[in-house]
């Protein structure tokens, strides 16, 4: 009788922990993804200012070559822009590429078609002014997005207030 009482009392507990936990592993993944999103923009833009010369963060499909896409889930690279055209040429070195985000999550710039932010050897970016927002979503989309802003001196941080427009379904 006591065990029967002790393995209930497990099974409900286990019940109500369960939503909390896949709640918790969604909001750590979205945390994650946007920390190492950061961690690139700081790597490109401390290489840029270490080279003295243009250092380019663009979205990727195959990771060797800046896609047209504004779809930064499909994966990413970071390399060196000898000519300081944004796109990967012969002389270029790449330095990072990043994988498909993973949880079928998608990651998209906010009001423009962003697809690569280029940091000069000052250690800025290529933005003429203000900033750009890039929308990380998951699949309970808009209520728990995560935005990553960009301004044009470079600097980048994560703001879940900002998201006044819906996620992406697909």
């Amino acid at each position: 009788v006591e065990l029967i009482i002790t393995l209930t009392i497990a099974g409900i507990l286990i019940a109500l922990a369960a939503p909390a936990m896949q709640s918790f592993i969604l909001d750590q993944r979205l945390t994650s993804q946007a920390n190492e999103f950061i961690a690139d923009l700081n790597l490109v833009r401390s290489e840029a200012v270490k080279r003295g010369t243009s250092v380019t963060l663009c979205s990727s499909v195959d990771l060797s070559g800046c896609s047209a896409s504004t779809q930064w889930e499909t994966g990413r690279i970071a390399f060196i822009d000898s000519d300081g055209d944004g796109t990967v040429d012969a002389g270029d070195t790449i330095i990072r590429a990043g994988q498909r985000l993973e949880g079928s999550n998608t990651f998209r710039p906010v009001g423009s078609s962003t697809t690569g932010i280029t940091f000069t050897g000052a250690g800025l970016t290529s933005l003429a002014s203000g900033e750009i927002t890039l929308r990380l979503c998951d699949t309970r989309l808009a209520s728990k997005a995560v935005a990553v802003l960009v301004n044009f001196t470079g600097r980048a941080r994560i703001d879940r207030t900002v998201l006044a427009t819906a996620c992406p379904t697909s």
